[in-house]
């Protein structure tokens, strides 16, 4: 059962009795090329018309959540690819971090450093998110830190502690 114990006081884990699936991609780093960083992005292609056309999209953890304000903006960002993300959305992003209380000139900085949506990842460092991401990465506090420039506590909750050392390295479902 993957659980996410709480601190004393402090936090419910809303994914606690819901499954939530994950896909590993396990690659060496040899086959990446020659440079050690890389930048990865997934979709999801949905039947349409008799033709898969591209419905989701994402790189980073919770981006499409918490930077789109509405169904328009989360139709396009999810319909297109990452080498638009600037053009399309940097004035969009800049504003919600000036809304959690970043000034301007640091709020476009920070957009700028999310766009284009790319989960980025350097073999010579493993430290984890945002280089790459390891199971345990509580990417959602760290995202809900910077966008709101450490203003919003975190939950509470700690790491799962059921990771596997083989695949599919997540713990069993409940």
């Amino acid at each position: 059962m993957h659980t996410r114990p709480t601190r004393p006081g402090t936090g419910k884990d809303f994914f606690a009795d819901k499954n939530v699936f994950g896909i590993v991609l396990e690659v060496p780093n040899a086959v990446l090329g020659p440079d050690p960083r890389v930048g990865v992005w997934g979709r999801v292609l949905v039947p349409h018309d008799g033709r898969l056309v591209q419905g989701d999209r994402a790189g980073r953890p919770g981006i499409d959540n918490n930077f789109n304000q509405n169904d328009d903006d989360k139709r396009v960002w999810n319909q297109q690819e990452p080498s638009k993300d600037r053009e399309l959305f940097l004035d969009k992003f800049a504003h919600v971090f000036e809304h959690g209380g970043h000034p301007r000139e640091q709020a476009v900085a920070l957009a700028e450093g999310l766009l284009p949506d790319l989960l980025t990842y350097d073999c010579t460092n493993a430290d984890g998110f945002p280089n790459g991401r390891n199971l345990t990465d509580d990417v959602i506090n760290l995202g809900i830190a910077q966008l709101s420039d450490g203003a919003v506590p975190h939950d509470g909750l700690a790491p799962h502690d059921d990771p596997r050392a083989d695949s599919p390295f997540l713990g069993d479902p409940h």
